[in-house]
């Protein structure tokens, strides 16, 4: 049959996929008028190649049908078990890009790349290996989708999702950091996290009795506490989701109560940013688990960063019984217009009510309603 509407061809061999009869085919690059027929008028016949389904990036690092143009279906990064949306990976001959594992992966034999689709400017950490099973440190797949992304936010905003229901264990800092400060997960401008109901991340016994930090959001020359440093700010970031960040099994504080000096443990640590937003994530510890300063601390630079919003979040036991903790505000902001609202914030254990504040707002315009 024939074309039903017009489009173009951006490139010399790019593929045009037919919706209705599920084929493909490439040709010259130009408009293409409707009711053209692909018989003729140089275009080739793609769909055996195109309508391609392999289970693993391994296997397509071995696929051999590697035309220009060409595209294919993957399920699955290294597993047998399919992620629920599989991913479409174009082959671009003349493409330079360096296999990283994920979105960029290499063939065996020969040049060009296979590059991924990506739909909804979104990217399951699974594509880049992430595995979420509760016990395999997931920090490494986690970094390398960060490294991706920090190569495609300047031009748009990119978020970095966790789902499949899977429990995510961070149990290291990322290697090679970007950013001054040691954490998890550093994020840039334009950079968001999404946990979705029913997933979870479970955070490690790595840095029990020591410094903690999940998430950084701390830019190039770091926090100066006397304010005579102006921090690179990073702005247009989200962590949302219906997901869990479980402290359950991450450690505490130092428990020697005759030690003078308590280690800082933060959720997310943040500078003079504008424009951050946190909701809809369920944050737990317990008596002897969790034991954090901050869930978000946002410290003071030379000036402060605006519109900081955090809502419909919970927070549960996040202060630990018998540790030197001593000062814990879940919610630390120093921004114009902030805004706390709609979160819970529950404490059981008797020291939570000793130590322990909802939020601490600093600077102007900032409000806490409907907690």
């Amino acid at each position: 049959g024939s074309f039903e509407s017009v489009f173009m061809l951006v490139n010399a061999n790019d593929v045009l996929l037919q919706e209705r009869t599920g084929k493909g085919f490439s040709g010259p690059a130009g408009t293409v008028a409707a009711g053209t027929n692909p018989a003729g008028g140089g275009f080739v016949d793609r769909s055996e190649a195109t309508n391609k389904t392999l289970r693993t990036v391994a296997e397509l690092r071995l696929f051999t049908g590697t035309a220009d143009g060409v595209i294919v279906s993957v399920l699955a990064h290294n597993s047998a078990v399919p992620i629920e949306v599989p991913a479409r990976y174009i082959f671009k001959a003349a493409s330079l890009k360096t296999d990283n594992d994920g979105t960029y992966i290499k063939p065996a034999i020969g040049t060009g790349c296979w590059e991924m689709i990506i739909e909804n400017d979104e990217i399951d950490v699974r594509w880049f290996g992430a595995v979420g099973d509760g016990v395999t440190d997931d920090v490494p797949a986690i970094t390398k989708c960060r490294r991706w992304m920090a190569g495609v936010v300047l031009a748009r905003k990119m978020t970095m999702v966790f789902g499949g229901g899977r429990d995510y264990y961070l149990n290291s800092y990322a290697t090679n950091r970007p950013h001054p400060w040691d954490a998890c997960i550093h994020l840039d401008t334009n950079m968001s996290v999404n946990i979705p109901t029913g997933s979870k991340w479970t955070i490690g016994p790595f840095r029990d009795q020591n410094y903690l930090l999940v998430v950084s959001l701390v830019g190039a020359n770091g926090w100066d506490q006397t304010k005579n440093t102006e921090g690179v700010p990073i702005d247009n970031v989200s962590v949302f989701g219906g997901g869990v960040i479980d402290f359950t099994k991450s450690g505490s504080m130092i428990r020697d109560p005759a030690n003078p000096t308590p280690k800082p443990r933060n959720f997310l640590s943040m500078l003079n940013n504008s424009n951050f937003e946190m909701h809809g994530l369920k944050f737990i510890g317990s008596a002897t688990h969790g034991d954090l300063s901050n869930v978000v601390a946002s410290l003071p630079c030379k000036t402060y960063g605006n519109k900081a919003r955090v809502h419909d979040c919970e927070f549960v036991d996040l202060v630990c019984s018998s540790t030197t903790n001593w000062d814990h505000s879940t919610i630390y902001i120093n921004s114009t217009d902030a805004q706390v609202y709609g979160n819970t914030f529950k404490a059981y254990l008797p020291k939570s009510k000793l130590v322990a504040s909802a939020c601490e707002l600093h600077n102007s315009g900032g409000t806490f309603f409907n907690n």
